[in-house]
């Protein structure tokens, strides 16, 4: 079974957005600026994005 290569890129992307900005905000200013982050910064969910995207490029 060979992978999608953009799936891949995308599911990493995603990971690397979405945790990398949770652990950011997290370490330096606890948890009201990863509520905000959550709700407000389109970081995180921008990471989401490529994340599921790159999820169903590998499942379908």
């Amino acid at each position: 079974m060979e992978l999608n290569k953009y799936g891949v890129i995308s599911l990493l992307l995603g990971l690397i957005l979405f945790f990398g900005t949770y652990f950011l905000w997290f370490s330096n200013q606890g948890w009201f600026a990863v509520l905000i982050t959550l709700f407000y910064g389109g970081l995180l969910w921008l990471g989401l994005f490529f994340f599921l995207i790159g999820l169903l490029m590998l499942v379908l």
